[in-house]
């Protein structure tokens, strides 16, 4: 298994209009989310205006969770206004194209996936946690407090706000000690 560190210096905040994001990572690794011509985009953002409209991404799927706080994402579809709490640490998926406006402020975790090319999820550990993999996939770790990861005979530890980037193959197994956030992406099936 491979894996790199990623440390906060080497991840980039911007500004959106609701408050900052930062991206732990994308796919390809040179590619721009400005340009909006990436694979898939694992980010953690503060919601920092009570009341924000989401960034219409019509190409892509979203998982998002928030880490601290809450807020309730309005999704606006066919003329229907559909609310919906997000408690601490429940995924939520939604298409990127439907207008969708935040209120409340909260931190959150983020993955993006362009439709068709690419499939995955989110989810938490909170202690020891054992992630055990289906396929050949990328893993996303994303530290919520300092953590100690194994990955098959190595072992990192990540402080709060650190990243770690696997690429997993099929049976592999990553131990999560400690609260993190991670993704998991896989090429879907009619991509390969």
């Amino acid at each position: 298994m491979i894996f790199t560190l990623k440390r906060r210096q080497d991840m980039n905040t911007t500004v959106w209009s609701g408050g900052t994001t930062t991206q732990i990572a994308i796919f390809p690794q040179d590619a721009s989310y400005a340009d909006r011509k990436f694979g898939w985009r694992v980010s953690s953002a503060v919601v920092e205006a009570e009341r924000s409209v989401f960034t219409p991404l019509p190409d892509y799927n979203r998982y998002i969770a928030v880490t601290d706080g809450e807020i309730e994402l309005i999704h606006k579809e066919s003329g229907t206004d559909t609310a919906l709490r997000l408690p601490p640490y429940v995924p939520h998926y939604f298409d990127g194209g439907v207008e969708t406006e935040s209120i409340g402020c909260a931190k959150d975790f983020n993955l993006m996936l362009r439709k068709g090319e690419f499939d995955g999820k989110i989810g938490f550990s909170e202690g020891e946690t054992e992630l055990c993999f289906e396929r050949d996939c990328v893993c996303v770790i994303y530290a919520l407090s300092d953590a100690r990861l194994c990955f098959d005979s190595e072992s990192a530890d990540i402080s709060s706000g650190e990243a770690a980037i696997a690429e997993v193959q099929k049976g592999g197994r990553i131990a999560i000690n400690g609260a993190a956030a991670y993704a998991w992406v896989h090429a879907c099936a009619n991509a390969e």
